[in-house]
């Protein structure tokens, strides 16, 4: 190998910076897709399917006289807040930040850890966790190590340097 060649692999490898790969728009595009299917799924892509309203009849039975749909978390188009903050990139409670190491999601509606964690609901009933970002399953953690993956390779081939299939 030609010294210059090598030079310009080097070169290369510095402009991969991992951190800006995971900044990279197809990660976040990536936590998006996923959390749109967790939510499509009622929680079962996390490994955790979130729970009907059977032990929580009152909340049932308000959802119920709001004419909201009795599916977990779900709201009629013009009072639902959560899941809109979840999965469109551009509600005012979602927000994706770009730092120095990588990349985080800050989804600013305070009562997202009560709905992941369980606890009592207004009318005083157990309401049991749904959670959203189920880590314990490691589905969202492969999902954006996935993307994370796709948006590097794509940048090693932009980069012209040599990729191998090996595992």
């Amino acid at each position: 190998m030609k010294l210059q060649e090598l030079v310009r692999r080097m070169k290369g490898l510095q402009l991969l910076n991992l951190p800006r790969v995971v900044q990279d728009p197809a990660t976040h595009e990536a936590v998006l897709t996923w959390t749109r299917a967790q939510v499509d799924s009622k929680g079962a892509l996390g490994g955790q399917p979130w729970a009907g309203y059977e032990s929580e009849p009152k909340y049932a039975a308000y959802k119920a006289a709001l004419g909201a749909p009795l599916s977990p978390l779900r709201w009629t188009r013009a009072e639902e807040r959560l899941i809109p903050a979840l999965t469109n990139p551009s509600h005012p409670d979602h927000e994706w930040s770009n730092t120095g190491r990588g990349a985080s999601l800050n989804i600013t509606i305070p009562y997202l850890a009560d709905i992941e964690k369980g606890g009592r609901n207004q009318f005083g009933e157990s309401q049991p966790a749904r959670p959203i970002f189920n880590t314990r399953s490691g589905t969202l953690t492969r999902g954006v190590a996935l993307a994370v993956k796709s948006t590097f390779m794509k940048r090693v081939q932009e980069l012209g340097l040599p990729v191998s299939t090996r595992g």
